[in-house]
């Protein structure tokens, strides 16, 4: 290649920044001149795209209720009350897609919990992550679910536990007192270890 033709190469040449990544690259000015030149490469273009449909779908499938801040989903909803859409080929919870829109991207096994304790809103500033405990606990203090005697299908009371635990304690074999609470000694075992029932002191 002669000296003349790479000055002219790089007089069509111009400095750019990428928009999404911040990445200094070159760009041809022909292609600034046809509204590209943007991106550094097409993974991040692709991404952009992709990132800027997606906010789109948060923005056009909710509407703000002024009283509490939540962004009401106003799309599909999943039997459990959460919002859903599909985001690259696959169905996503709204709130979670959200969370990662507006916040950072979430660790596998990390859950999106509600501040505002609604399920359907998905307001970046009402979410935080945590534990799948620490989604459970959230839902026991909210009334949500119920625990001990309040469950339609317990056997026990919380009294009978503590009595459970005592004869435990001793040393009455987990058989015996299961067949005089008319449980299993499987339970009996989970009692006396507090993997059951863990609210009873």
């Amino acid at each position: 290649m002669s000296a003349a033709s790479t000055v002219r190469r790089h007089k069509l040449n111009v400095a750019r920044v990428c928009e999404f990544c911040g990445k200094s690259f070159l760009s041809c000015a022909s292609h600034i001149n046809y509204g590209r030149g943007r991106f550094c490469s097409r993974i991040c273009g692709d991404t952009s795209r992709q990132l800027k449909a997606s906010i789109e779908t948060i923005e056009q499938n909710s509407i703000p209720e002024p009283n509490s801040g939540c962004w009401l989903w106003t799309g599909y909803a999943t039997g459990a009350g959460y919002g859903a859409t599909r985001r690259a080929g696959k169905w996503v919870l709204a709130h979670r897609l959200s969370y990662e829109l507006y916040k950072s991207d979430i660790d596998a096994g990390i859950v999106v919990r509600h501040r505002c304790d609604n399920s359907i809103c998905v307001n970046p500033d009402h979410l935080e992550i945590g534990s799948a405990g620490d989604n459970v606990r959230d839902s026991v203090r909210r009334g949500r679910i119920s625990r001990g005697e309040r469950r339609p299908a317990a056997k026990l009371t919380a009294a009978q536990v503590i009595a459970i635990r005592a004869q435990h304690a001793e040393g009455i074999p987990n058989r015996v007192i299961a067949e005089m609470f008319g449980v299993s000694a499987d339970n009996i075992r989970l009692i006396a270890k507090r993997r059951a029932w863990r609210h009873v002191a």
